[in-house]
């Protein structure tokens, strides 16, 4: 690691895969600095810098990222609103951390006749690059648009079906900008057409020009550690990576020996070799593995369990809708009873409210 001044210094770092850049002011030149440095999990690029002076600015790059390289990549088109689809664009590279791009494909005038309808552009790269972006620089109608906005975006290897270069939660992923919660950046790149990104690009209302890019890091320590991590890997899960998820048993499945898994985040269904003695639903455990694919499934391959909390009761217990509950109930077997007031799915989820003596949950 490298300490840029007005005057050069060297200093030994841990990592010798990081490059770290800071700009000091001259007021600092010949002052002893202290400063602290969190580097935040898998967003490389994303740094907290604390100086007891203030008046610095610092800059994390890495020489030895991964590089792919992009052969084609699929545009889908939104749920609704087509005067929102992107017309124009470019799609470029960078390996200088987004200093100078190539420019790699270029298209105009691209209409998307229908909803959801998915795309597919070939170009003709043969280089591998650690950062993609996606350059958009009119969308079909941004006289009768207040946004920009794309369900998928797929960079695709080779064939289709190599998806390698698709970029997954661990990887830097930005846009100029996006509609949090509902209609964030990293939708573009879930595999689910019912979602979508959106920008409202105010800064440009003649065209609603937007870019959205991505930049791959290094997942050598990388540990999947809850749920929707997993489900976010898609194809990519398929590489194994290390599982250590702590959460709650919900109860046996159809198939002899598979157990659902809950935290906070999602459920998922597992088979482990080994299991604790009276497993019960609501028992807190960790369960550790590798990232599989069985079929088009994501899995916990080779999964171990291990109980993290006292032997959970082997029976429900009754409670009764608006008694009251403290921290210790969380995730506790329950049994209540009441009247169906709601019935709603979403996707595979089912939702319904019950009611019983005025109250409901």
């Amino acid at each position: 690691m490298k300490i840029w001044s007005k005057t050069l210094l060297n200093i030994d770092v841990c990592s010798s895969r990081l490059k770290m850049t800071i700009m000091l002011q001259s007021s600092t030149r010949g002052r002893k600095v202290s400063f602290g440095i969190r580097v935040l999990p898998y967003a490389v690029g994303a740094m907290l810098l604390s100086f007891l002076n203030p008046g610095a600015v610092a800059l994390i790059t890495n020489s030895d990222l991964p590089a792919k390289i992009i052969r084609q990549y699929a545009l889908t088109s939104a749920n609704d609103f087509p005067q929102r689809d992107p017309m124009d664009w470019r799609f470029l590279g960078s390996n200088d951390g987004g200093k100078s791009w190539i420019v790699l494909d270029e298209r105009k005038g691209v209409i998307f006749s229908k909803r959801n309808q998915r795309q597919l552009f070939k170009i003709s790269n043969q280089k591998a690059f650690n950062m993609y972006r996606l350059e958009i620089d009119r969308i079909r109608k941004p006289s009768e648009a207040n946004s920009v906005q794309l369900a998928e975006l797929e960079p695709l290897g080779e064939t289709q079906d190599d998806l390698d270069p698709v970029p997954i939660f661990a990887d830097r992923i930005t846009a100029q900008g996006d509609n949090p919660n509902l209609e964030k950046v990293f939708n573009a790149f879930d595999n689910q057409n019912d979602t979508k990104w959106l920008d409202f690009a105010d800064q440009f209302p003649d065209t609603r020009s937007s870019w959205i890019q991505w930049q791959y890091t290094d997942h050598t320590d990388l540990v999947i550690t809850n749920i929707a991590q997993l489900a976010a890997l898609h194809s990519q899960a398929a590489k194994k990576f290390p599982v250590r998820i702590a959460g709650w048993i919900i109860g046996p499945l159809e198939t002899v020996g598979q157990w659902c898994l809950m935290d906070s985040t999602g459920n998922i269904g597992f088979q482990a070799s080994s299991l604790p003695p009276q497993l019960s639903p609501g028992q807190r455990v960790c369960v550790e593995g590798v990232s599989g694919v069985n079929g088009h499934q994501l899995e916990i391959a080779d999964a171990r369990v291990t109980q993290q909390a006292p032997t959970a009761p082997s029976v429900p217990s009754l409670i009764h809708l608006g008694a009251p509950l403290t921290s210790q109930d969380e995730m506790r077997w329950v049994q209540i009873s009441g009247k169906i007031g709601f019935v709603g799915h979403q996707g595979q989820e089912l939702n319904l409210e019950l009611e019983e003596s005025g109250n409901s949950v």
